[in-house]
């Protein structure tokens, strides 16, 4: 199945006008305030951002989205990523993607991360000990890699 992509006008249909705040990839809604305030200041460190998200979203790297449910990302505090699903490698594991995008439904924001630093970050969980597994999807029939939100960037 072909995805469709997302555009940069997309993401300013959910979110308002954001800007990308930091190279963890944290985005931040545009205040008039900030743009009154800090708009010289940080204008070169914006035009970086923009490269970045210009390149991120018009150049040859597939987008690979992903979002949490309001309700579970509340309640449980955590992000799931598909490692299996029915005993076979899917999700972050098969993806062609070179950009992962997790959003937390409900005006939670989202995360951005370049898919190779993604995996960097479940392979040392894995390798510290620290990864938790859980069963969940449709069916649970998908192995998802669990991770803390306030340990997301750690």
């Amino acid at each position: 199945m072909q995805k469709k992509p997302i555009t940069i006008a997309d993401i300013v249909r959910i979110f308002g006008e954001c800007e990308i705040q930091d190279e963890r990839g944290i985005w931040m809604p545009v205040t008039e305030d900030y743009k009154k305030d800090k708009f010289d200041i940080d204008l070169d460190f914006g035009k970086v951002g923009e490269k970045v998200i210009e390149e991120m979203f018009e150049g040859d790297g597939a987008i690979e989205v992903k979002r949490e449910r309001e309700e579970v990302w509340r309640k449980y505090k955590n992000i799931a990523i598909e490692i299996r699903c029915r005993g076979k490698l899917s999700g972050i594991s098969t993806t062609t993607a070179k950009t992962w995008i997790h959003i937390l439904d409900g005006g939670g924001g989202a995360f951005i991360f370049p898919v190779d630093e993604l995996k960097k970050k479940l392979k040392k969980r894995k390798d510290e000990g620290t990864l938790k597994l859980r069963m969940g999807g449709d069916d649970k029939a998908s192995q998802l890699a669990v991770i803390p939100i306030n340990e997301v960037f750690i």
